[in-house]
């Protein structure tokens, strides 16, 4: 049998993912006195440090009458806050059943179904033809791994490559092109953003960045013409 080297987890992370594991029913969570629901096997923003960008993001005064496409959107949490701060449409998608179905109970928990829309697909494959989007936020997986199982999917890529792909889909998607892209990261792996950006003739800023005890976490603004 051949040697397999496999790369271990970092031990926050997996606390982190076993603390998800142990929702194995229904339940709930809250948030600014808002009750959310979480299901078995969904990322939830409330359990994980790198769910601090996405709360951050959703609570800025920068969403009135704007159009957000939310990509990995999980629970549906924080397309659920930015329509709650005046998001015209979020348009919010997954590629996990597990999480759109989470996202879409969300959704109808606060009567917010006429402003967001909840759909299951990879990445911009969710974009519909006449659609155009003012923002796009982006929480995709930043460990590199190969994930097991649905959760997993929250959290690992195999080699990061989910960022340079999604990076050349931005570049080249026509309902984008007067998009601003924010784009979660880490610091848990070396992703070299400003490269792939360069490559794809896109244009990288720092937007937000929290500093915790064992990660840090940024928000990149990322737009086109670089």
């Amino acid at each position: 049998m051949d040697n397999v080297t496999v790369t271990p987890m970092n031990p926050n992370v997996a606390q982190v993912i076993a603390r998800h594991r142990e929702c194995v029913s229904e339940t709930t969570v809250t948030y600014t006195g808002r009750e959310f629901v979480m299901m078995p096997n969904v990322f939830c923003p409330l359990w994980a440090p790198s769910g601090r960008l996405g709360l951050a993001f959703a609570s800025m005064p920068m969403f009135y009458g704007k159009r957000v496409l939310d990509i990995g959107c999980g629970s549906g949490i924080v397309a659920c806050l930015m329509a709650m701060h005046g998001a015209s449409t979020v348009v919010a998608g997954d590629i996990c059943d597990c999480a759109t179905r989470n996202a879409v109970e969300n959704v109808r928990r606060f009567s917010l179904n006429k402003s967001v829309k909840v759909r299951q697909g990879d990445l911009l494959d969710i974009i519909e033809k006449h659609e155009r989007f003012d923002y796009v936020f982006a929480d995709l997986p930043f460990c590199d791994g190969n994930p097991r199982d649905e959760l997993e999917k929250a959290f690992f890529s195999p080699k990061l490559s989910i960022f340079s792909r999604f990076l050349h889909l931005f570049s080249q998607g026509a309902a984008l092109q007067r998009s601003q892209c924010f784009l979660c990261t880490s610091d848990l792996e070396d992703l070299d953003l400003p490269r792939h950006c360069i490559e794809s003739g896109l244009a990288i800023s720092p937007f937000i960045a929290v500093q915790l005890p064992w990660i840090k976490l940024k928000c990149y603004r990322i737009e086109h013409g670089a």
